[in-house]
């Protein structure tokens, strides 16, 4: 259960900074207080067995004195959001003949068609022993045993049974919970806290007996231990157990969590056994408002749900009030922490996190923003990238016979470290491509057959180099033409070798990496004339035979386009080619679309983000994540160009060194109103 130190007040400072947060749910019940809350679900109900907390004026003490509960009040309700019950008293502490007081925080199980309630409680000698009472209700009322369980000890017992039937209690908890009085099991009432360099305190585990009111074999201590299998030292004080212990199951992996007490958090491990060891793997819920921090876990109607308490209601850290949040378990097993703040929740949680059952979610990127602030942002928001620059022919091949990889490099490296998707962009584009490829050692533009074998040296090349790193490339890059009654861009590429040139650099990318997803990007993509362009280009492309996978669509788009109507044409359009379809340089400029280079006027100087703007944006994007939803079969992946308005290509594009606000985060890296609408759904 709970206690405080107050050493010259610091240790309730998180209570008295985080109260001034938003808190992003609401107490369970208001007419009483209640802390430690044990949730089960009994007959299809779930019922939750708190402690209740009082004002009952007692002084305050480094043993937590003033915690000083004299009874328990189950709750019940019949889903998660409904109707909540106070069933009333379910035990009093007058009704507990070896109990002297500080009834903490409960738990309870059925077995042998009986309920059970375990508590911590102090003793006629101020020791915590652990008792039990019986009811053959859920809600109670309970009668407790005349005496505590034989061998128990210390606080927070909490009662797992396992699939074979077996019932197991973990109990245990240090400083006023009187576990570092216990070294081999013994008491002693001079025990003393651990050291910072000693080995922290252990949690204890026993078998329960089938009568559920004793143990069967001796007390035991759990390991918990670092991914290295090391136990933790008391000077590890944000990972090693302090109280509060809960066990759960999922799909077959045990998760043991727990405390840290002094440091607030609620952390977890998992192990293979219901023994351990129990493998550390971070915060489950961060600190709350209030110095302590108790929990549990418990699963209805298919999703998980953990209750936790907080002081929303009162301030006072004695005085405390439950509440529940869902929790969501990554692929892995691992489970996304959840914070009790508003601030916290929208920082943990990430686009790729809303979008996990639709499709990637990536960023554009540069070398730099993976060093700086915008990495944490990156690897919150984000589970894809894609280099903006440092893969494209020019950076990466200025010289025939020089490759630059570092910067490419990098970014694939991070990319891996972050378990991040990898896009590849770009092996064939008109611009950005290094002039010796297109002329001889004279300056004479080479010829068709120089230009393909050196189109194939370079995509051999780079693709070899990502095999198996980079799961998608844009083979070729906007070679259809904007001007009406011309298909082909008229590059150098097409002007030496026609339009051959696409098909082989898509061959070329297959024989270097035959998994890798090849395909085609370009921009403008709304506008009818040159979507059918593209259209029958690459359905040309798969009936021939050569391998290209999926269409980019870059979603280089502004204020004023495009319609709900155009995109979703667009979308349903190239649906249509059986080909995969992402949104590979999302952007929305705050200014009409312009698709050419001009000179900057007068009426570009002002370059406020005004609210109708910012508003404006924030319903374009909306509008676009829509029909990404609504195609969701069709498009594998949708990556913003850029990561923030700090930085933007659209700064200089098609007026240079106009500032632009085109991406979901403010200069400060902060979520902007756009940000709610792609995410709230």
């Amino acid at each position: 259960m709970k206690k405080i130190v107050w050493l010259a007040m610091l240790l309730v400072a998180p209570m008295l900074v985080a109260t001034a947060q938003k808190f992003a749910t609401e107490p369970l019940v208001d007419h009483l207080y209640t802390a430690d809350p044990s949730a089960h679900v009994f007959n299809g109900k779930i019922y939750i067995y708190p402690s209740h907390d009082i004002e009952s004026n007692t002084a305050e003490d480094d043993e937590g004195g003033h915690f000083d509960m004299k009874d328990y009040h189950v709750l019940s309700m019949g889903y998660v959001g409904g109707k909540v019950t106070d069933h009333g008293v379910a035990l009093d502490i007058k009704n507990i003949p070896w109990v002297s007081r500080q009834l903490w925080a409960p738990d309870a199980a059925y077995a042998n068609n009986t309920y059970y309630l375990y508590f911590p409680a102090k003793d006629k000698e101020g020791i915590f022993r652990i008792g039990v009472a019986t009811s053959k209700n859920p809600e109670g009322p309970f009668v407790a045993e005349k005496k505590p369980m034989g061998r128990s000890y210390s606080i927070d017992p909490c009662v797992f049974k396992d699939d074979d039937g077996t019932f197991y209690m973990y109990f245990g908890g240090i400083w006023g919970g009187q576990l570092q009085r216990w070294d081999d099991h013994k008491y002693n009432p001079k025990g003393a806290l651990r050291k910072p360099d000693e080995q922290a305190v252990l949690p204890r585990i026993a078998k329960l007996s089938k009568d559920m009111k004793s143990f069967q074999g001796e007390v035991g201590e759990i390991a918990l231990v670092d991914e290295n299998k090391k136990l933790f030292q008391e000077k590890q004080n944000d990972k090693r157990f302090f109280e509060a212990a809960w066990v759960h199951k999922y799909k077959g992996k045990y998760y043991f969590s727990y405390s840290t007490g002094d440091t607030h958090n609620i952390c977890y491990a998992i192990g293979n056994s219901p023994y351990g060891p129990f493998v550390y793997k971070g915060v489950l819920l961060k600190p709350v408002a209030g110095w302590t921090n108790h929990h549990s876990i418990v699963e209805t109607n298919g999703k998980w749900y953990l209750f936790y308490h907080d002081v929303q209601r009162s301030g006072k850290t004695h005085l405390r009030n439950i509440k529940v949040a869902e929790l969501t378990y990554n692929a892995d097993g691992t489970i996304q922490t959840v914070s009790s703040f508003v601030s916290d929740v929208a920082s943990d949680k990430g686009l790729k996190d809303y979008y996990k059952d639709y499709f990637p979610v990536g960023v554009a990127v540069s070398p730099r923003a993976l060093l700086g602030d915008e990495a944490s942002l990156i690897k919150r928001e984000f589970n894809s990238l894609t280099p903006e620059n440092a893969m494209k022919m020019g950076p990466i091949h200025p010289k025939e016979k020089e490759y630059f990889w570092s910067d490419a490099d990098s970014i694939v490296a991070f990319a891996q470290r972050n378990k991040m998707k990898l896009r590849g962009h770009t092996l064939c584009w008109h611009n950005q491509t290094p002039a010796w490829m297109f002329v001889d050692a004279k300056g004479d533009t080479v010829s068709k057959t120089i230009l393909l074998q050196r189109l194939k040296d370079h995509i051999t090349t780079v693709v070899s180099r990502y095999k198996g790193k980079i799961y998608a490339w844009d083979v070729v890059n906007e070679v259809i033409s904007d001007k009406p009654g011309e298909v082909y861009r008229k590059s150098a590429w097409y002007k030496i070798c026609g339009e051959e040139y696409i098909a082989k650099a898509f061959q070329y990318a297959h024989e270097a990496d035959p998994e890798a997803q090849l395909f085609y990007n370009d921009y403008n993509e709304i506008d009818a004339a040159k979507r059918e362009k593209i259209v029958t280009m690459v359905t040309g492309l798969k009936q021939a035979g050569v391998p290209i996978h999926g269409v980019g669509l870059q979603g280089h788009w502004a204020l004023n386009e495009p319609s709900a109507e155009q995109l979703d044409k667009t979308l349903a359009r190239f649906s249509e080619t059986g080909l995969k379809i992402q949104i590979t340089e999302l952007d929305i400029s705050v200014y009409p679309k312009e698709h050419n280079v001009r000179a900057k006027t007068a009426q570009d100087f002002n370059t406020e983000f005004t609210a109708e703007k910012e508003q404006k944006q924030a319903e374009i994007y909306r509008t676009c994540f829509e029909l990404f939803r609504k195609y969701r079969s069709f498009i594998s992946g949708v990556t913003f160009w850029n990561v923030s308005d700090r930085n933007s290509w659209l700064d200089n594009f098609p007026v240079r060194d106009r500032k632009d606000y085109p991406l979901l985060f403010d200069q400060n890296l902060k979520r902007k109103n756009a940000y709610g609408k792609v995410a709230e759904f």
